[in-house]
């Protein structure tokens, strides 16, 4: 067996960055068809764009793995944190609308534009 055969083992060979970014678009694109799909249910909106934003973090983890800079993964804590501040700012919001009108529908939110 020789070295050129070790490496290109399947379970031996690094992760390809074409598959990271493939996997990357993939999980963006459930999270598009999640909004533009649902437009009824608050919660599944808020989930693909929880969806959507981790799909943006795994693609800058892997040009972190492709450049081997640290940059990526301070920009992935940045906006994880974020992120969560968000969804828990909103999913406190639509507790509380719950709570006072009994349902979370978007078709009953549009009286608070008035």
């Amino acid at each position: 067996m020789d070295l050129e055969d070790v490496g290109s083992s399947p379970i031996t060979r690094p992760m390809n960055v074409f598959y990271m970014l493939t996997l990357s678009s993939m999980v963006f694109c459930i999270g598009v068809w999640g909004l533009l799909t649902c437009r009824r249910n608050i919660m599944i909106l808020l989930m693909s764009l929880e969806i959507m934003y981790l799909a943006a973090n795994l693609n800058f983890a892997c040009y972190t793995y492709c450049y081997g800079d640290i940059m990526g993964i301070i920009f992935i804590i940045y906006t994880l944190t974020i992120v969560g501040a968000e969804s828990c700012i909103g999913l406190s919001l639509i507790a509380t609308y719950y709570v006072i009108h009994k349902d979370v529908s978007i078709n009953t939110m549009e009286v608070l534009r008035r």
